[in-house]
């Protein structure tokens, strides 16, 4: 199927390169751009283009991310600030029945808004950072082809594809957290089994070592077999999905043939250390500004502002919020580069752009050059023989007037007479 990348082609007439060139404004530009970054790159220079992408189109990029995000985490920093973390404060975790019942509305309550107080998306937020990845995508897919990207072509090119980004990201997450599930219950099991065998026969100090061992066991291999899954098949669900205009159904075996064996290093790699360090990032700098905030309190001056609770509560919550608006489109303008290098690396997509703008091959100016000799050669065969057909009857006439010359009689009387029968 031909990539959205690739529909503005321009098909020119069959003509010199240099004016094929000359018909489109700053195609040399473009190639240029091209050719310096449709090239493939390694794991650490895909994350440091994607850095330069980010400072080279901030514009763009922040403002998609704020329009689809800011108005969905205020309302979700209101709702855990002034709702869910004052219940969760005032909730007896170990009480009774009615106890239980209101902590699993907590629970309820945080797994749809998340705890964006600490920069931790939830199903929510999720929903809406699907289709911030769809207008990330059109925006890196257009500034590596060599197109100006914009916001608003961004918007509006993500509305065709707003049900398809839904549901490949509710099938990448129910595969996740299924395979997260799964993994728990078959590490549970296996460690569980080894470390009664290792207590029974080594005594309490490696049974204590053990359980260090299954806890962590339990966090780290089944986040482990949850990447391998999503590199594996969803890792290039949005690209797939928007670039290639492919449904959810198929777009995970599109995902497997671009990653394939070779690849998939690269892809659980970036899936598994990726949203850790953004998280991380974002977690420390989140922190960072809340220690500044609270170094603010101590100056005379505004120390008594910033100490109001309704002050301190807005700078939080704008801090909380641009931190998270910061740091989204920078996973995301990585996985599109990502699915560019595995198109270069596999499918030689970089020919595949540079092509677009060359003469067709067929009919080509060759091609029309040959066919109009063609025709001009029949042409002139059909005069020719036009020619000496003429030729050959008039040569004909001469000979048969030459054996069969006109009667004349040898008598002048006679002949005279004659003239004059034919005068009568």
């Amino acid at each position: 199927m031909e990539s959205l990348l690739l529909e503005d082609r321009r098909e020119f007439a069959p003509q010199a390169p240099e004016a094929a060139h000359a018909c489109v404004p700053g195609a040399s530009e473009r190639e240029e751009a091209s050719a310096e970054r449709l090239q493939p790159l390694s794991l650490a220079g895909i994350f440091d283009a994607a850095f330069d992408l980010y400072k080279r189109r901030f514009v763009p990029l922040a403002l998609v991310t704020a329009i689809l995000m800011l108005p969905l985490l205020v309302a979700l920093q209101a709702l855990e600030s002034l709702w869910l973390h004052p219940l969760a404060m005032q909730t007896n975790w170990s009480g009774d029945d009615a106890q239980i019942g209101r902590a699993f509305l907590i629970l309820l309550g945080y797994l749809f808004t998340g705890a964006p107080r600490a920069v931790t998306p939830g199903v929510l937020s999720l929903a809406a950072l699907s289709l911030v990845s769809g207008a990330v995508t059109l925006i890196v897919a257009d500034d590596t082809t060599g197109r100006t990207p914009s916001a608003r072509a961004a918007l509006r090119g993500i509305r065709p594809h707003l049900m398809r980004l839904l549901g490949g990201w509710l099938v990448t997450g129910l595969a996740f957290f299924m395979t997260l599930i799964l993994a728990s219950f078959a590490v549970t099991i296996f460690l569980g089994i080894g470390l009664s065998i290792a207590s029974a026969a080594s005594g309490g100090l490696v049974a204590e070592a053990l359980a260090y061992v299954l806890l962590a066991g339990l966090i780290v291999l089944p986040y482990l077999a949850g990447t391998a899954l999503v590199a594996r098949f969803f890792l290039l669900m949005t690209p797939v999905l928007v670039l290639e205009r492919l449904p959810v159904t198929t777009a995970p075996g599109r995902a497997v043939h671009l990653t394939g064996k070779r690849l998939f290093w690269r892809a659980w790699l970036t899936a598994t250390f990726l949203p850790l360090a953004i998280l991380l990032l974002a977690f420390l700098m989140l922190f960072a500004l809340d220690s500044a905030v609270d170094m603010l309190k101590n100056i005379p001056l505004i120390g008594g502002v910033v100490s109001q609770p309704l002050i301190a509560f807005v700078l939080h919550l704008a801090l909380a919020t641009a931190i998270f608006l910061f740091f989204q489109p920078y996973w995301m303008v990585c996985l599109t580069l990502l699915y560019f290098d595995f198109r270069i690396r596999r499918e030689a997509f970089d020919l595949q752009v540079f092509s677009a703008d060359l003469p067709p091959v067929t009919p080509g100016a060759w091609a029309m050059a040959a066919e109009g000799n063609r025709e001009q050669g029949t042409g002139n065969r059909a005069e020719r023989r036009e020619e000496g057909r003429g030729k050959r009857e008039e040569g004909r006439e001469k000979r048969e007037e030459m054996a069969y010359p006109p009667q004349t009689s040898v008598f002048p009387g006679a002949q005279d007479e004659n003239m004059g029968r034919e005068q009568r």
